[in-house]
């Protein structure tokens, strides 16, 4: 956790509207765990402790992509503080497929890619993860002093010197400005560190600044994080219930969507990448083995908070299963999504990013984002495709978490399931 003092600041309590999906985690146990990032507001948080997935939760502005696992709630403007200094993050997931190609995004010391950014001047570094303070505030894992020019250099756990920056994926060079060292921590190969700003930070009931690493608890329907208490006052269902669907509304809807995809600025991520079309190929035609096979080397693919092969994989399986679920002799399809959702889900915890595996598991159960189950329901002919595919591919943190990427994997869900459908 990161401290600063924040004068006039007390203690703040939002309604929240909670998906059903953290429903037993919200009204169970009451448990502690830790914030894994802050990107453009919203708050990720991490429950090891919790029984089952989702073990971890979202907390969203309405205007924030509404994830399956998220309590979309309305934070004053006075505990969210942007420290924006023009730069780009550090890559926010372990990349275990050797890519290293980032998210431009504001995300604070996302999980399995922990990165700091320069800070305004000096204070002790102590290790590990998080954001170098301002000022002279201190920081986990990389402190900075102004932005001078240079690149940092792995010492270990510690970071030694003022600089700006920590990866967390290996061990090897540290990219970031500022002079001195930053620090990496596990693994191998080259990590990136983040030249400048970029976080986001909340404020304590102390007044004090708390970020990426900071205790979060749940319990009793309510959520609280220093000086913030979301209450779940209503509830969501991230599960939709598709109509009907003809064949070739199937089709016409699958090609608004492919075009909104083609035309997303950025695009997705994996788009030069041979796997998901790899993946596509095979569940267009009922291959299980080759699916599954093409499935389990996509999980973890990338880099992010959500890596681009997990929200590929999550558009797939959500596609399948409702869709699959609503067309008629679409039973292959759902009987495709049930073996690639066993396959995906397996072990995801250690494969890819806490939020990632989390967000996997819902899609497995049929859960989707209330963005994704705009667009399923336009391809369905109950709304248009269009204005919900903008959205989803538009909304704030859209970019941050691979929105583009799980729009593709939708489009290749709708042509299997069109594909393995029986006329």
């Amino acid at each position: 956790m990161i401290t600063g003092q924040h004068p006039g600041i007390t203690s703040v309590e939002a309604p929240g509207i909670a998906s059903l999906a953290v429903r037993d985690l919200l009204h169970g146990p009451h448990q502690a765990g830790r914030v894994l990032a802050v990107v453009q507001g919203t708050i990720i948080a991490e429950f090891p402790a919790a029984r089952r997935e989702p073990r971890v939760i979202a907390i969203s502005a309405p205007d924030a992509i509404r994830l399956p696992n998220a309590i979309i709630a309305t934070i004053p403007s006075a505990l969210t503080t942007a420290v924006t200094s023009g730069a780009q993050s550090s890559s926010a997931a372990k990349d275990t497929h050797g890519s290293n190609s980032g998210r431009s995004a504001s995300v604070a010391s996302a999980s399995r890619g922990w990165g700091g950014g320069n800070g305004g001047g000096g204070g002790p570094a102590r290790g590990g993860h998080g954001v170098s303070g301002s000022g002279s505030g201190a920081g986990l894992g990389g402190t900075g002093a102004g932005s001078a020019s240079g690149s940092g250099k792995v010492t270990g756990h510690g970071v030694s010197g003022s600089g700006s920056g920590a990866g967390h994926g290996g061990s090897g060079a540290a990219s970031g400005g500022g002079a001195g060292s930053g620090a990496e921590h596990g693994g191998n190969g080259p990590g990136s560190g983040a030249s400048g700003g970029g976080v986001a930070l909340g404020v304590s009931r102390n007044g004090h600044l708390i970020g990426a690493g900071g205790i979060i608890h749940v319990g009793r329907g309510a959520v609280h994080i220093g000086g913030l208490t979301v209450h779940a006052r209503r509830w969501w269902d991230p599960s939709p219930v598709l109509g009907p669907l003809s064949r070739g509304r199937l089709d016409q809807g699958a090609a608004v969507l492919s075009q909104a995809c083609r035309q997303a600025i950025p695009g997705p991520a994996l788009r030069d990448h041979e796997g998901p079309k790899a993946l596509a190929a095979s569940c267009a035609v009922g291959d299980l083995a080759g699916a599954v096979e093409q499935a389990e080397r996509l999980v973890g693919l990338g880099a992010g908070i959500v890596p681009g092969g997990d929200s590929v994989l999550c558009g797939l399986l959500l596609a399948l299963r409702l869709l699959g679920g609503a067309i008629p002799g679409g039973t292959r399809a759902v009987w495709l999504a049930d073996w690639l959702s066993a396959a995906v889900t397996s072990y995801a915890s250690e494969r890819t990013t806490p939020l990632a595996a989390s967000l996997l598991c819902c899609a497995a159960r049929g859960q989707a984002p209330a963005e994704v189950a705009a667009v399923l329901r336009g391809v369905a002919g109950e709304d248009p495709v269009e204005p919900a595919a903008r959205r989803l591919l538009a909304a704030r943190t859209a970019v941050a978490l691979g929105t583009a990427d799980l729009a593709w994997g939708l489009v290749a869900g709708c042509r299997a399931a069109q594909a393995l459908s029986v006329s």
